[in-house]
């Protein structure tokens, strides 16, 4: 596997779409393989800078990316264990290379997270600011990444039972439950039905009960949007606001 081959081809495709461009020398690369992978985990962030979560498990993704406040040296860890085929890999580092791109320029200056959930850290509307970005960022890199590596069609109707059982298992002020609705919300957005019609899809997924429909309608507006990924702090502080409310609910 030529792993650089496949990060110049994402690259490329980033580039190719989106301006400004992201410079190769401005990225730090580093491919792991999951034995001992949270010993790289500690080598990469511990040698580079960036921050280190003694909890967080590289194994439990196929990807991920850092980024240096202010500086210019952002850094994606991405997984090359044999078992993981190219196009997986080249659709995760088209996602990492999206969150790189779009925290750079999602605001006047680029992150939003340190700029509006990073003030206090503890006030109810920082907290419900951060939810609702932190549930977009993931919607929006997969987005990017989805369009530049469409996936195969399908019907809503196919996952109906099983995102009905899943979304069941959100709780509020969960951070699973985030993790949760990203991957709803997700699955909802690029099928054939939201491709057709908001309408038939909304009517659809009420009459199956689902609990996320004011949260899902959100973001499927919001993508919508010539530069989608341009967000300001009362978009995300009405989508947690939405997304604490209906968990709530249900």
């Amino acid at each position: 596997m030529d792993i650089q081959k496949i990060f110049k081809a994402a690259l490329d495709s980033i580039n190719d779409a989106f301006e400004p461009e992201l410079k190769t020398e401005h990225i730090i690369l580093y491919p792991y393989v999951s034995e001992d992978a949270k010993m790289q985990y500690w080598d990469f962030t511990k040698k580079n800078g960036f921050e280190y979560e003694s909890g967080y498990d590289p194994c439990s993704a196929y990807g991920s990316a850092y980024l240096h406040g202010n500086n210019d040296i952002d850094g994606i860890m991405i997984r090359v264990d044999d078992w993981i085929p190219e196009d997986k890999i080249y659709h995760t580092l088209l996602h990492e290379l999206a969150h790189i791109y779009i925290t750079r320029n999602e605001i006047d200056g680029g992150h939003f997270q340190s700029k509006y959930c990073e003030k206090t850290g503890n006030t109810m509307r920082e907290n419900t600011v951060y939810c609702g970005y932190s549930i977009w960022r993931e919607i929006a890199a997969e987005t990017v990444a989805i369009s530049l590596d469409p996936a195969p069609s399908y019907s809503i109707h196919k996952y109906l039972t099983e995102l009905k059982a899943y979304s069941s298992q959100i709780k509020p002020n969960d951070q699973k439950g985030k993790i949760i609705i990203e991957d709803v919300i997700l699955t909802i957005l690029f099928s054939d039905e939201a491709r057709l019609s908001d309408e038939s899809l909304i009517r659809l997924l009420r009459e199956e009960g689902f609990k996320f429909i004011e949260t899902a309608l959100l973001c499927i507006d919001k993508v919508k949007e010539p530069e989608f990924w341009k967000i300001d702090e009362e978009f995300a502080y009405i989508l947690g606001f939405t997304f604490l409310k209906e968990s709530a609910l249900q």
